[in-house]
């Protein structure tokens, strides 16, 4: 499933990004970050990074309709990245990123 995106309504709220974020995660390499976002139906969504997949850019891995599930998503993000999976699926636009293995 594809997420409808606005880009207008993303501008909007390009510089309010510590109102809306629910949890962030920095360290080393890994990226974990869940936020109400505006631009879908659906108001929050987490997102990773880490170089071992898509180049190390945002790939948006799970949405929820309210914010208990945001919270607790959040942290179920976090534990599966420190665990390197073998691959993640971007609910944003339906692809899957195989990890890339360092030499």
């Amino acid at each position: 499933m594809t997420i409808p995106f606005n880009l207008t309504e993303t501008f909007k709220h390009v510089d309010d990004y510590e109102e809306r974020c629910v949890g962030r995660y920095k360290k080393g390499d890994l990226f974990v970050s869940t936020v109400r976002v505006y631009d879908t139906d659906i108001p929050y969504e987490t997102a990773v990074a880490h170089p071992d997949y898509n180049g190390g850019e945002i790939i948006v891995v799970e949405t929820y309709h309210d914010l208990p599930a945001a919270q607790k998503g959040y942290k179920k993000w976090i534990l599966r990245m420190k665990q390197k999976p073998t691959k993640l699926f971007s609910v944003q636009n339906d692809e899957t990123y195989i990890k890339k293995e360092r030499v």
